[in-house]
């Protein structure tokens, strides 16, 4: 149950949609006991594949610029964001639709690989104690 709640959280955090808070509230129902460790793998999975995005775009950077043509004014959007408010915007990466190219622009533009790292930790951690706040209250 762990290790199917960690990749959910971390195939979600990629460019594949996934409904990892889905699977995160089921698997509370029907073992509230375990709260703290579903919470740890979901949130871990979670923001390990937001780090891989990252990681995989600055790798990348050039062939992708070439490639995300049908999502090119979303990214500049993300771009443009990202420019003025910097690593901090990326404690939303959670958000969808726009969420997920977080981390990819992020990598591609250079922002600094350890404040990316820790607002990703913050932003999907403080997403998944929401919810854990909220199914346990």
């Amino acid at each position: 149950m762990l290790f199917t709640l960690f990749t959910v959280g971390f195939v979600s955090a990629t460019l594949w949609p996934l409904a990892s808070e889905a699977v995160f509230l089921v698997f509370l129902q029907q073992q509230p006991e375990r709260a703290w460790p579903l919470f740890i793998a979901v949130a871990l999975g979670n923001w390990l594949g937001g780090v891989l995005m990252y990681e995989l775009a600055g790798s990348a950077a050039p062939w992708l610029a070439k490639r995300m043509a049908p999502t090119a004014l979303r990214l500049q959007r993300v771009v443009a964001a990202l420019k003025r408010y910097g690593a901090p915007l990326l404690a939303l990466a959670w958000v969808p639709v726009v969420g997920d190219l977080l981390p990819v622009a992020a990598g591609m533009m250079g922002v600094s690989r350890w404040a990316s790292y820790a607002w990703l930790l913050f932003g999907k951690t403080l997403r998944y104690s929401v919810l854990l706040w909220w199914a346990l209250s």
